[in-house]
């Protein structure tokens, strides 16, 4: 009995310890799973985190996109405006240019008109210092006497003149 005994012993043994092994194992792979489940958490937290930290820099991306073609067409708006201006710079310029010359025309002209008053005025004066000269010596025609006088003024005037 003892030998027959012995093995149901050994199996009792075995079946005890394969429980305690298996129970041990059982143990050890829920505390596995657990770790595994906690890291899987850790890693789908941190997923989580990536996709929004990545929608938030597409976002930002898209931001700065919409940012820099505003920023594109003000720039063209901005080239525009100065060819505009450099432009109607360009035709003030002429205008200007136009207009001193119509000045300088004009100042000229102003000049020459001074030049021919004057002349003419200096021609008037001497047309009317002839014309007393001649009534004088008229007179003088008229009368002898004054006419030597008259010979004597007259010696005296060419000289002046």
């Amino acid at each position: 009995m003892n030998s027959n005994n012995e093995p149901q012993k050994n199996t009792k043994k075995w079946v005890a310890f394969k429980e305690q092994n298996d129970s041990q194992q059982i143990k050890n792979f829920t505390d596995e799973i657990q770790n595994t489940k906690k890291q899987v958490s850790a890693l789908e937290i941190a997923a989580m985190k990536f996709k929004l930290d990545h929608r938030k820099a597409l976002g930002l991306a898209e931001d700065q996109k919409m940012k820099i073609e505003e920023l594109n067409a003000k720039i063209i708006q901005l080239q525009d405006q100065n060819q505009k201006l450099e432009l109607e710079n360009q035709q003030l310029n002429e205008k200007l240019d136009c207009k001193i010359h119509i000045e300088e025309e004009f100042l000229k002209t102003i000049s020459d008109l001074s030049k021919d008053v004057k002349q003419k005025e200096r021609s008037q004066e001497l047309a009317g210092t002839c014309k007393t000269q001649e009534a004088i010596n008229n007179e003088l025609k008229k009368d002898p006497k004054q006419k030597r006088v008259m010979n004597k003024v007259e010696e005296s005037t060419c000289c002046i003149v």
